[in-house]
């Protein structure tokens, strides 16, 4: 469910489409429902866009998750829709390598955007709330379940009635499930996306149950060895670097504290560093435990 074919898909829906109209969803649809929003007419991406994202899969597919990122952050256009575009393929990207927060950020880039089709605004919708349980933000899910249920004037959704239930089995939140789906509606589970749920949550680099272990290495990148390095000759480096852990695992505010013999190694210590991630657990105020002021020592040696 979590791989490559998500972003894939979510491309092809989003470039699908026919002509636009000058007024927004809310402007035409009041409320805001689905059957009212998928009868208007539909956005598209524009060609710029469209190969911009086309090469943004192309890197994502071969395993440069971080390349696509900065591609697809560094694109900008001053359609609404190719922002929503770019934002839900962000999401996307975000979600398969555990980025949770950041996939949140984005896709509610998407789910505000005044140019966004419905089909693409249920599955943000759902998605929301997913990162939120993911984030172990509980309190906030009560009001965004109503509102998609709101929107999609459904009697069920058993994806949905899946991950309150995971919620309502959690020690943070109590709910009153026949008071979100409402008296008389059919309730039955997903299994399969609540084994997705569960066992997506327990691998996530988020809050472990056991906060009292301190952040550990998920994944390290190599450096690279500087082509200014080779010319100069230098054959042996080494820079010691500080930083601090954000909620998801990733080195943030790093500096470098020593450099031996001198800072040609620094950046591309510091580009290998910003790949790196931790598995860590957080406090009661999301707070990453023992994540502030850790050390490290790259080395170089020519062979």
């Amino acid at each position: 469910m979590k791989q490559t074919l998500l972003a894939t898909a979510v491309f092809a829906v989003m470039i699908s489409g026919c002509s636009t109209t000058t007024q927004t969803t809310s402007d035409l649809c009041k409320p805001l429902t689905y059957q009212c929003h998928s009868g208007l007419k539909k956005y598209y991406a524009g060609s710029k866009v469209g190969k911009k994202a086309a090469k943004a899969l192309t890197l994502v597919s071969n395993g440069q998750t971080e390349q696509a990122i900065e591609y697809l952050e560094s694109t900008h256009s001053t359609s609404a829709y190719d922002q929503a575009v770019i934002a839900r393929l962000l999401a996307s990207v975000h979600f398969q390598q555990d980025n949770y927060r950041q996939a949140l950020e984005a896709i509610r880039i998407v789910i505000t955007s005044p140019e966004i089709n419905a089909n693409e605004l249920k599955s943000a919708l759902l998605l929301e709330l997913e990162l939120l349980y993911r984030l172990q933000e509980f309190n906030e899910i009560p009001l965004k379940a109503k509102a998609y249920l709101a929107y999609t004037e459904q009697s069920q959704d058993t994806k949905l009635y899946t991950l309150l239930s995971l919620v309502n089995g959690s020690d943070e939140l109590e709910l009153n499930l026949l008071e979100v789906f409402g008296e008389g509606h059919a309730l039955s589970k997903d299994k399969q996306y609540e084994d997705f749920l569960k066992t997506s949550s327990k691998e996530s680099t988020l809050a472990s149950v056991n906060d009292k272990h301190s952040p550990k290495l998920k994944r390290r990148v190599d450096p690279s060895y500087p082509i200014r390095a080779i010319e100069k000759k230098i054959a042996y480096a080494k820079v010691n670097y500080i930083f601090d852990l954000d909620e998801t695992g990733r080195p943030r505010n790093i500096k470098v504290l020593d450099a031996s013999p001198d800072s040609t190694f620094n950046k591309a210590g510091m580009k290998a560093l910003k790949q790196w991630r931790y598995y860590v657990s957080l406090d009661k105020n999301n707070q990453v435990i023992d994540g502030k002021g850790l050390t490290v020592t790259l080395e170089w040696m020519l062979q």
